[in-house]
């Protein structure tokens, strides 16, 4: 029997095999059919499938190019390179490929989608949801291009479309458990919180081992102040996977805000002991320490959150509350202007910020430019508690209306005690930069007296307070 012969029939061995599901017996033969015939094209494309299909991406990328330099009108061998070139996250060399591939043949669903994978690694958002867009068009029920539409969509704050994309994978799939959660987390990022609880519950039912999920969970719970569900969510979560630094960073945060510094503090350090680059504990140890009136370390610890972090709004506000209460009012300008480059939506940098800049003597600009932001909010924007806050601080509502605001705009009952809190921060702010001390120390205290400690405007009315008594 010739060699060309014996190779061709490893190589059918090894189809078969491979359609059987036993891989690893079909990489055999079809290395045994290569070995008999290196021009063999059709057996290194699909050992090249096997190693991709075995986690093997470098030695599935060199079995796909060998298969395009025997045929470089192989368009599936660019596809599957270029999904290994994701995998590795070697993303321009992805698009490069697919780029081919749709060359060859601009009707194939899954390349577009596969070049969606590559910009959306990019975080060109736009150019992401045109390829999956182009993707659904070809393949309606292709539910991983709606999937990943709408986590590109809620990139772009575009909340309505995200959530129709992700409201059509659980149409597509209604029986798996990562439609929900990846639903659940898009609903936290739009602070729909009993919706995200809700999702992941949904979620942990149809696969109650995923630790993801349980700590969506926890994460919405604890931001509705619901802290005893939320450490019994993160507590399973680790339990099912006890090496995710996120988890015990996540676990940190509730029992600080529960007032266990003790346990928040061994959580910290074990997220970072798992991963010393991790920007969520360093910058929860900060918050910690601040809350313990350790200043230097509680700076330190979120100088290197924001710097690690540095794609995550969170860190630089933090960092920027710091150095306000500090006094360090130009290092902390620009900390929150840092913070609303990464995510123009966010409010409560805008109030520092006019602020801020008032006690710089720059009263009238200060003004101006929060004024301008809140002529861009429209709907419900436009009547949230934050544009309450941000009329107030121009000179749009009254001190009197503004305080009884405080408790009619709340959304939920948790809610009230720690936006009258804020009320007062920002009432006494203001009677501060009109030079009435007397008045802002009385509603410093105020904000003090209804015992809301997590809120950052707590934090900043003690500062203050302790600085009128104590020039």
């Amino acid at each position: 029997m010739s060699p060309q012969r014996q190779s061709e029939l490893y190589y059918r061995a090894g189809v078969s095999k491979s359609e059987a599901g036993h891989q690893f017996e079909a990489l055999a033969y079809f290395s045994d059919a290569i070995r008999l015939n290196q021009e063999s094209e059709a057996a290194y494309f699909r050992r090249g499938i096997v190693k991709q299909a075995l986690g093997d991406f470098p030695g599935a990328i060199n079995d796909y190019s060998r298969a395009i330099e025997l045929n470089p009108a192989n368009q599936r061998a660019f596809y599957g390179r270029g999904l290994c070139q994701v995998g590795l996250k070697d993303y321009q060399d992805a698009i490069t490929d697919f780029n081919e591939a749709i060359e060859l043949n601009p009707s194939d669903a899954q390349a577009l989608y596969g070049r969606g994978l590559g910009y959306l690694g990019l975080k060109d958002w736009k150019a992401a949801i045109t390829n999956f867009s182009a993707a659904i068009g070809l393949d309606p029920d292709n539910a991983d291009a709606y999937n990943y539409r709408g986590v590109a969509r809620a990139q772009l704050r575009d909340t309505e479309g995200a959530l129709g994309d992700l409201n059509k994978v659980v149409e597509l799939e209604p029986e798996e458990a990562t439609a929900y959660r990846n639903r659940a987390t898009v609903e936290g990022v739009f602070k729909e919180y009993e919706k995200a609880i809700a999702d992941a519950s949904k979620a942990i039912k149809l696969d109650g081992n995923d630790a993801i999920s349980y700590r969506l969970r926890g994460d919405a719970e604890s931001i509705l102040k619901n802290y005893r569900d939320a450490l019994a969510d993160f507590n399973k979560s680790i339990e099912l996977n006890p090496q995710v630094a996120e988890s015990y960073a996540s676990r940190g945060n509730v029992r600080m805000l529960s007032g266990d510094f003790a346990g928040a503090s061994a959580d910290f350090d074990k997220a970072i002991q798992l991963n010393p680059q991790i920007p969520l504990a360093l910058a929860g140890r900060g918050t910690l320490e601040k809350k313990r009136g350790d200043y230097d370390h509680a700076l330190a610890d979120l100088e290197q959150a924001a710097k690690l972090g540095s794609q995550f709004a969170q860190t630089y506000q933090m960092l920027g509350y710091l150095q306000d209460d500090l006094f360090q009012w130009r290092p902390a300008l620009e900390s929150l202007r840092k913070a609303l480059e990464i995510d123009p939506s966010l409010d409560y940098p805008r109030f520092r910020i006019y602020l801020i800049r008032c006690r710089l003597g720059e009263r009238e600009e200060a003004t101006n430019e929060l004024s301008s932001y809140l002529s861009t909010l429209q709907g419900k924007n436009a009547q949230d508690w934050p544009a309450c806050i941000g009329r107030f601080l121009i000179g749009n509502v009254p001190e009197s209306d503004f305080l009884s605001q405080a408790t009619t705009t709340a959304k939920r009952p948790s809610d009230k005690g720690g936006q009258v809190c804020e009320t007062y921060y920002y009432a006494a702010m203001k009677h501060l930069i009109g030079e009435d001390k007397e008045g802002a120390a009385a509603l410093f205290q105020k904000c003090l007296d209804t015992g809301e400690k997590n809120y950052s405007e707590f934090s900043s009315a003690s500062t203050e307070l302790r600085a009128l008594k104590h020039p």
